[in-house]
C-alpha cells in the first residue's frame, strides 16, 4: 500500500465559496466579541477557507475560549456562555439581516449545542427570572459604557 493508495479514500479539498467566509466571520466575530466583553479568556478565531467534501462533522468557522478550571460554575456564569454561544446568531441579524440554518441546523450548531450543555445543568437554579437575564447585572458587570 502506498501513500497514494491512501488519499484515493481522504475526501478532497473544496473552497468555501467567499459569502459563506464573509457570513461565517461575522457569526465567529459576534461569539469573539461578547465574550471577551464577558469576562472570557479569547484563545483563537478562525474562519477556513477549505474544507473536505462530504464531511458532515465539520464547521467553516469557529472561535475558541480556553476554559477556566477553577470558575464557579454558578448560574451567571452559564448564563456567560449561553450569552456568548448565541452572539455568532445575534451578530449575523444586527449586520446580515438574518441568520440561517448553519447557526440554528443540526449537532454542533449554537441552537443545537446550548440546550444540551448549560442549559441543562441549571437544576439548581430554578428561581432564575427568564425576563431578561442579561439586565440586573450589565450595569455592574459590562465594560462597555453607553454615551450620555
Amino acid at each position: 500500500m502506498t501513500a497514494g493508495d491512501v488519499f484515493l479514500h481522504v475526501p478532497p479539498l473544496v473552497v468555501v465559496p467567499p459569502e459563506v467566509v464573509r457570513v461565517n466571520a461575522v457569526h465567529e466575530i459576534g461569539h469573539a466579541i461578547v465574550g471577551v466583553v464577558l469576562g472570557m479568556a479569547l484563545s483563537s478565531v478562525s474562519v477556513a477557507q477549505t474544507v473536505r467534501f462530504g464531511q458532515s462533522a465539520q464547521s467553516v468557522g469557529r472561535a475558541v475560549f480556553l476554559r477556566n478550571v477553577w470558575a464557579r460554575r454558578t448560574k451567571e456564569h452559564y448564563v456567560d456562555i449561553i450569552t456568548m454561544t448565541m452572539a455568532g446568531m445575534a451578530a449575523e441579524q444586527l449586520l446580515l439581516g438574518c441568520w440561517d440554518d448553519g447557526a440554528a441546523g443540526g449537532a454542533g450548531s449554537d441552537l443545537h449545542e446550548v440546550p444540551r450543555g448549560p442549559q441543562s445543568r441549571w437544576r439548581g437554579h430554578t428561581e432564575w427570572d427568564r425576563s431578561s437575564p442579561r439586565t440586573a447585572r450589565s450595569t455592574t458587570r459590562s465594560s462597555i459604557s453607553t454615551p450620555p
